[in-house]
């Protein structure tokens, strides 16, 4: 028997008890009442005892019965609801944040405009140069079949991109003469100049030379006028 049958046990016999007690208490007061009283009517009285009891326990029984009934239909619902609705929706919706996109700022690099400095974002600086002066090998000037010579170039940063290590000169057509890409060297800002310079070979063979060169930046490859396309040259004349 389980514990719950156990305690719903003594509940019945503890009103057993209660009703058992009340009734022989009354039915002694009757035989008191009557001198000669006779077994009949004690047994009359325990007789009413009985039915006393059975209509109290049967009315306990209806009352707890309903009251069974009514949880059953209204309780499990509210605990139900209570249980499974935050676990399956909850009471309350919390707003979703909102993510931050960061946005990386643009790189900048340097470049001088004699004083103060400027900055320019380096994704967005423009290419562009200025013929200065020939320092060597003018144009025309006469050169040895097969002789060596430097060929030097004063160029100016007309463009708002730092000109650095990654800058170089490089042949773009006619005679090539043997040179190859030299880097520039240094950092030049806007309106500043460098001297570029190239080894070149005279042909071994006499005539009139020309070779033509541009710079080449990290992006492009650039060189004179508005549109930075054309070429910077060497003219020799070799005999």
């Amino acid at each position: 028997m389980s514990g719950k049958e156990d305690a719903m046990e003594w509940k019945w016999l503890l009103i057993d008890g209660v009703i058992f007690f009340v009734g022989t208490f009354l039915t002694f007061i009757g035989v008191a009442e009557q001198s000669d009283g006779t077994t009949d009517r004690v047994r009359g009285k325990m007789s009413r005892f009985s039915a006393y009891r059975d209509f109290v326990r049967g009315a306990l029984a209806m009352a707890v019965g309903k009251v069974m009934v009514y949880a059953a239909v209204f309780g499990l619902p509210i605990v139900a609801v209570l249980i499974v609705r935050p676990v399956a929706k909850p009471w309350f919706t919390r707003a979703t944040p909102t993510p931050t996109i960061y946005v990386a700022p643009p790189v900048y690099v340097e470049a001088t405009v004699g004083a103060p400095t400027v900055f320019y974002p380096a994704d967005q600086c423009v290419n562009r140069m200025q013929f200065i002066s020939d320092v060597t090998v003018p144009d025309n000037t006469v050169v040895q079949p097969a002789a060596a010579f430097v060929k030097i170039w004063r160029l100016k940063n007309t463009g708002t991109c730092l000109w650095d290590e990654s800058y170089s000169i490089v042949p773009v057509g006619g005679e090539a003469m043997q040179g190859v890409p030299a880097q520039l060297g240094g950092r030049i800002g806007y309106d500043q100049a460098v001297d570029a310079s190239i080894l070149l070979v005279a042909p071994s063979r006499p005539g009139i030379y020309t070779g033509e060169w541009m710079l080449k930046g990290p992006k492009q490859i650039f060189g004179l006028g508005p549109r930075g396309d054309k070429p910077f040259w060497v003219k020799i004349i070799v005999r």
